[in-house]
């Protein structure tokens, strides 16, 4: 296993995709927000659940990337970052 091809694994499974999808949320807030004329009880609702989204997707994420085993090379040919177990229940976050 390859330290670097680890660590880089987890930024592009974690870093990027998860807050990308975080950042679409809040986006789609800001519009929920403005379609029903700026009501603050909406938008208040909304950022309960946005966090309660965050920090349930963020523990899942965490709790399904702790034990993937990752290699540099899964065949003598190829050098590439593959994930060598599954990834758990992480699709409990979809």
């Amino acid at each position: 296993m390859s330290c670097s091809c680890d660590i880089w694994f987890r930024f592009l499974s974690i870093g990027i995709a998860v807050t990308e999808l975080y950042i679409i949320q809040g986006i789609l807030i800001m519009r929920l927000h403005a379609i029903y004329s700026g009501s603050k009880w909406i938008l208040y609702g909304l950022l309960v659940l946005y966090l309660v989204n965050v920090v349930t997707g963020s523990l899942v994420v965490s709790l399904a990337m702790r034990n993937v085993k990752v290699t540099a090379h899964p065949t003598p040919e190829l050098n590439a970052c593959t994930p060598l177990s599954d990834f758990g229940f992480l699709w409990v976050l979809w």
